[in-house]
């Protein structure tokens, strides 16, 4: 049995233990507690999760559709830059396919028809003398026109003129060919040549053959500077003096103007059904030399007493440069015939002018169209134009069009069209694609238009699956990329069922240039849809995302103002220096609007105060069946500058509860 000492100092070690267990239930009770209220806000922080994690799913469910989109985007961009390898600076010699080549390339096979009669055109090794039309069954031709068995044993013409005056002896509505040699280069133009083909299968065609060397496609330097526009081009058909052309195809031909009239016309009517494929349509820089005949330290002043700027067109704007110390200035202002004001000249080894110093003036405007497709009142409509695969650079206008019905414009590349530098205000209609005036029902698919002083396209008709981008490239006035407009009259006509849609819009890197995305016109019925708009901040303009204005026009009962049937829907808006969508006017007249449905875009909108996600300039009053759901908005604004109604600004509970959005 212990005793009594034992007892007692068992008891203090069983008093020890309990403090200790004490001491440890108490931490328990305290981690207890604080476990207690970490659960507590764990709950409320789940509670948010979860709310995180549902709309971060909502997002996640559009990613396959947004990155489907951007992936088409980016298929599209390389398939067509694979094609071209687009110089960094303007006016470089840009390549296009060769054709016709074969089927799995996309383009136009054509095959001899039994009315075809061949005629091989050679610059170096042709004689007119000599040259005659042949028959695709000639043993020197062989299976294929295009490649001929035996190119020595050719009949061919030497000289532009003398295949014509072959052609002229031969059947008309034949699918004749007239084919020029790889490589080679004619300073001649076609003139005005109004032929027929069998129908749409069976062409005239004027395109290239190749005796085995091959090269680039036939060039052709247009000859004719002067006249009206059915005169001065490369080649015409003037439907105005005489019958049209119908079912013409010309394909794989490199012309290059001369900074005067236009490449490519179809004036007044009555042509149909011709085809241009593969084609490079482009004019030459106007550089004008002379010597200096009076001395000038200070180097701002040239005077050539046997210059004529003016009869020149020299424009401010323009570079002139001293070949003799390779100085350099803007050119200011035209004061006579033989005097010119520039900038001080600099770069140079003395950076002024010396009596018989060597100067050049190189234009800042590019003059010339490439297509014309032109009709005057009262003459009947030219319609089924194909513009296919053709590369149209550096021109005063890359397309003037009016009055065409069932134009295409198809995996085309227009780049660097219009007026640049100083002088870029001094003519209007300097754009990519000017597509005009009334019943002109055109579509726009699978382009890229790049670097047009002014539009990428005014447009009546379809804009699907475009690439455009840096349009508006140096404009000092509002321009924009794409326009939907209504003609006179006759809105329901041209744009019934009207798209843009699937197109890739990127702005202008040109400081101040005010560029409008999509800007949609006193237009019915359209669709604008599943389009990326796309403008990096930091350029200075103000321009709109997707802008939606009228204003006065005219029609044979009045004035048209409206916009009607607009659908605005799965767009992706992102970095615009400007509003995100717009409701403005045009100078005093109201925009009114009748059915608008805005569903299902994402706007986001990068930190410039100036900018809202949606600005609707006027009374809400203004419109009727304004209709928006479905919409995501960001800005990096504060959210009191986010929207903006008749200039009062205010969040999404003021915006939402001013026009009920879903």
């Amino acid at each position: 049995m212990p005793t009594t000492a034992q007892l007692d100092k068992r008891l203090k070690v069983v008093e020890a233990d309990v403090a200790a267990l004490k001491s440890q239930m108490s931490l328990v009770q305290s981690q207890l507690a604080s476990a207690q209220t970490a659960i507590m806000s764990l709950g409320v922080g789940l509670t948010q999760l979860q709310n995180q994690v549902s709309q971060l799913q909502v997002e996640v469910a559009q990613i396959p559709a947004l990155a489907a989109r951007l992936d088409k985007v980016e298929a599209d961009i390389v398939t067509m830059f694979s094609m071209l390898n687009l110089p960094a600076t303007p006016g470089g010699n840009i390549p296009i396919p060769t054709g016709p080549p074969a089927t799995a390339e996309g383009f136009t096979v054509f095959t001899p028809h039994a009315t075809t009669q061949i005629i091989y055109v050679d610059a170096t090794g042709g004689n007119d003398v000599t040259g005659a039309a042949m028959l695709p069954s000639n043993p020197a031709i062989g299976a294929d026109p295009f490649n001929p068995v035996t190119p020595g044993s050719l009949t061919r013409f030497q000289t532009v003129a003398g295949a014509l005056a072959e052609l002229a002896t031969l059947p008309n509505n034949s699918a004749h060919w007239i084919l020029f040699l790889k490589g080679e280069t004619w300073n001649e133009d076609f003139g005005k040549l109004a032929r027929n083909g069998v129908d749409a299968d069976n062409r005239l065609l004027f395109s290239s053959w190749d005796d085995g060397g091959g090269g680039p496609p036939p060039r052709f330097v247009k000859q004719i500077s002067s006249g009206n526009s059915n005169d001065n081009v490369f080649w015409s058909v003037d439907g105005g003096v005489g019958p049209g052309a119908n079912f013409v195809a010309l394909v794989d031909l490199d012309v290059i103007g001369n900074g005067n009239g236009s490449l490519m016309a179809l004036t007044r009517g009555r042509s149909s059904y011709i085809l241009f494929e593969a084609c490079k349509l482009h004019n030459a820089e106007i550089n004008r030399n002379g010597t200096v005949t009076t001395a000038n330290g200070a180097g701002t002043t040239l005077i050539d007493s046997a210059a004529t700027f003016q009869t020149w067109n020299v424009h401010v704007g323009d570079v002139v440069e001293n070949l003799t110390d390779g100085s350099a200035a803007i050119v200011r202002s035209i004061n006579s015939q033989t005097q010119i004001t520039h900038d001080a000249l600099a770069g140079g080894a003395e950076n002024d002018w010396d009596s018989a110093d060597s100067y050049v003036i190189h234009s800042a405007i590019n003059r010339g169209n490439g297509f014309l497709f032109q009709n005057n009142s009262g003459n009947p409509v030219t319609h089924h134009v194909t513009v296919f695969r053709c590369i149209v650079y550096d021109n005063g206008m890359g397309t003037l069009c009016s009055t065409t019905d069932d134009l295409t414009f198809d995996q085309c590349v227009y780049d660097h069209n219009g007026a640049f530098g100083a002088s870029q205000d001094v003519e209007i209609r300097t754009h990519n694609k000017y597509l005009s005036v009334d019943r002109n029902r055109t579509t726009v698919q699978n382009c890229i238009s790049l670097r047009a002083s002014g539009f990428c396209q005014k447009l009546r008709g379809p804009w699907t699956d475009n690439f455009a981008i840096n349009n508006c490239y140096g404009r000092g006035r509002n321009a924009i990329d794409v326009i939907c407009q209504g003609g006179p009259g006759i809105e329901d006509e041209i744009n019934t069922n009207g798209a843009v849609q699937g197109n890739a819009i990127f702005g202008p890197p040109i400081v101040g240039s005010g560029m409008d995305g999509i800007d949609i016109n006193a237009t019915h019925f359209l669709t604008v849809t599943d389009n990326v708009l796309f403008r990096t901040v930091g350029f200075g303009g103000n321009a709109i995302a997707i802008r939606i204005m009228s204003q006065r026009g005219r029609t044979a009962t009045g004035p048209w103002t409206d916009n009607e049937n607009i659908t605005i829907t799965n767009n992706r808006i992102y970095e615009w220096e400007g509003d995100g969508i717009g409701f403005v006017r045009a100078s005093s007249v109201p925009a009114p609007y009748d059915t608008v449905t805005i569903n299902n875009n994402d706007i986001d909108m990068p930190a410039i105060t100036a900018n809202r996600v949606i600005n609707h300039q006027e009374p809400l009053s203004v419109g009727t069946g304004l209709t928006l759901s479905g919409n995501r908005y960001w800005s990096d604004n504060a959210t009191s500058l986010w929207f903006s109604i008749e200039s009062t600004d205010g969040d999404y509970t003021f915006w939402s509860g001013s026009v009920s959005e879903g």
